[in-house]
């Protein structure tokens, strides 16, 4: 039988430091059994307590890796929306002699972006025109508004 650790109850600003403690270690790569043997050690707390540490600094560094995360996917997808309205509204002169070609080429290249950094998979059935139509109307903007691409070999 293991031997029974007794410390007093920790305050609540004492438990803000250890979890903030074990969460520095966890960044820091300690293994689970490092971190029980140091918070035995340092605050003669048991298996269960410091088992409870890691999970509230585990479920710390996932909160914020998910707000990170969801906050630089908002302004990736924000950047990529911005400069696919740019090249929707672009004259031809923006793009040179070959303007439908390399207009066309951008927005697929920005509606790929786009799709990928949704999670969305594109559907074998769908062409180019599709997506690009789709992603109008997910920015509710009138798809009139634009003209349609040339197909290629047109003159």
């Amino acid at each position: 039988m293991a031997k029974k650790l007794t410390g007093k109850k920790a305050t609540r600003a004492q438990m803000t430091v250890r979890v903030n403690d074990v969460y520095t270690k966890l960044l820091d790569a300690w293994s689970r059994k490092d971190i029980v043997q140091y918070a035995a050690k340092t605050w003669k707390i048991g298996i269960r307590q410091a088992d409870g540490l890691i999970k509230r600094a585990s479920d710390a560094i996932i909160e914020k890796g998910n707000i990170h995360r969801q906050l630089q996917l908002g302004k990736s997808m924000a950047r990529l929306e911005r400069w696919l309205k740019e090249v929707l509204a672009a004259p031809p002169s923006y793009f040179g002699n070959t303007f439908m070609a390399a207009k066309t080429t951008a927005i697929r290249g920005l509606t790929r972006d786009i799709n990928e950094l949704s999670g969305l998979l594109r559907t074998p059935e769908a062409s180019g025109d599709d997506i690009v139509e789709a992603l109008r109307k997910s920015l509710n903007e009138d798809a009139s508004a634009y003209p349609e691409p040339e197909k290629e070999g047109k003159e």
